[in-house]
């Protein structure tokens, strides 16, 4: 069971048990320290009410509420969207004291609308990042910046920056002395900084970010390893290689990216929209929320149409529908297709086609439009990971290109000798 004590106008406690919330029948002038585990818990269950009746307004017009703690996000029409906020930060005052700071609202629309936002956003500002004088706008959403490209790239080289000062710090600090620790901090910290970003991103919005990403990841592992990799091709393919391929493991986040997105992808989609007991039955009432419902995604696919992924859902997701009035599909969908298709030409392998020469793959052997989350080649196993399978896949390809690239050269070459050794020594570094 939980107890759990906010500090407002009046504190509230719940406790918690199989499931349930339930108040305790008492106030309380104290609560816990902001920043706490349990703060952030119980201001999320204390807005809920009234959370729950402004998804409700949004929604009839394509929009919807979600809220993370005490970030709430709200999604529609400005002039559905502002004067329902108002009536949120209403009832939050009444009930709960809540009062809401303005200067730290933000707001969001496509150009073509900005008329529209500027007549209802009243104070609220419009976020905005600066490249030189020019503005330009979105939002951050958890992390993950939401806007025009610009301001996407302009948000992740943003993130680059502040990985470069961890990463000049961590250089300056050990790369003279303590090497070992370096190189552990390169391989298990610095290097999975950005991967977080690569999975919520486009990667055609993300490729210069972690094109620069890379480069610092590759100087500071230069400095743990103590000697420069860049006139050795073979040893830096082979700094990308995981150890079960005689690698190193730091793999390249532009190679990495677009396997990411695409399993993020298929982890996410299935749950966007809801669940009705019976698709040709309004009445029939849903059965599962989705995460966010929006209507111009159930036109575009049907309803329930990722309840059976193998039927249809997928590749409505993915490829225009057929016949007058048809919508084309979401931008995931067709970013999905582009990076399946892209990862698959680098493996050499032909939409559509069989295994790539003596060894078969997870699922790259796979249209774009098959590609859901129970698909696997092994029988009897799901595909839980798509991620996982994906860079299986790329990384005994990349593997096998190497292999075949040092097994050209001379067998007295020494770069032959080191890919062939058994030494443990060998399979680290190169």
């Amino acid at each position: 069971s939980t107890q759990i004590c906010v500090r407002w106008r009046r504190a509230i406690f719940v406790t918690g048990k199989g499931g349930g919330l339930t108040p305790m029948g008492r106030d309380g002038e104290t609560g816990v320290a902001q920043g706490s585990v349990e703060a952030g818990v119980a201001f999320a269950i204390s807005i809920h009410p009234e959370l729950k009746v402004l998804d409700a307004e949004l929604r009839p017009y394509g929009g919807g509420a979600r809220a993370g703690h005490d970030d709430v996000r709200a999604v529609g029409p400005p002039h559905i969207v502002f004067p329902a906020m108002q009536r949120f930060h209403d009832a939050l005052f009444a009930r709960l004291g809540l009062v809401v700071q303005p200067a730290k609202c933000e707001c969001w629309i496509d150009e073509a609308h900005i008329d529209s936002l500027d007549t209802h956003r009243g104070l609220v500002t419009r976020s905005h990042l600066l490249d030189g004088v020019t503005p330009y706008y979105g939002v951050m959403c958890y992390g993950i910046p939401i806007g025009s490209e610009e301001y996407i790239k302009l948000a992740l080289a943003g993130k680059c920056d502040e990985i470069a000062c961890i990463s000049t710090k961590l250089i300056t600090s050990l790369s003279s002395s303590h090497k070992q620790q370096l190189w552990l901090l390169t391989l298990f910290s610095t290097a999975r900084k950005f991967e977080y970003f690569a999975r919520h991103c486009y990667p055609d919005h993300s490729r210069e970010a972690c094109t620069r990403f890379d480069a610092i990841i590759h100087a500071q592992a230069t400095h743990a390893l103590g000697v420069s990799l860049d006139d050795d091709q073979f040893a830096t393919a082979r700094l990308a290689l995981p150890r079960r391929y005689r690698g190193a493991g730091l793999r390249r986040m532009v190679d990495i990216a677009p396997a990411a997105f695409c399993g993020a992808m298929v982890q996410a989609v299935p749950a966007f929209l809801d669940v009705w007991a019976d698709a040709t039955n309004p009445a029939s009432g849903v059965t599962q929320r989705g995460m966010l419902e929006l209507p111009q995604v159930e036109r575009t696919v049907g309803r329930n149409s990722f309840v059976d992924m193998q039927q249809h859902g997928w590749r409505a997701y993915q490829l225009p529908s057929s016949g007058a009035g048809s919508l084309p599909p979401p931008l995931q969908g067709q970013a999905f297709r582009r990076c399946w298709l892209l990862l698959q030409q680098e493996a050499g392998i032909a939409t559509g086609a069989g295994p790539n020469g003596d060894r078969p793959t997870s699922v790259l052997h796979l249209p774009p439009e098959e590609a859901w989350p129970t698909a696997r080649r092994s029988a009897g196993r799901l595909c839980l990971n798509m991620q996982k399978d994906l860079t299986n896949d790329l990384d005994a390809h990349r593997y096998d290109v190497l292999k075949m690239q040092i097994n050209a050269r001379h067998r007295s070459d020494r770069a032959v000798h080191l890919f062939r050794s058994l030494d443990r020594n060998s399979s680290a570094w190169v």
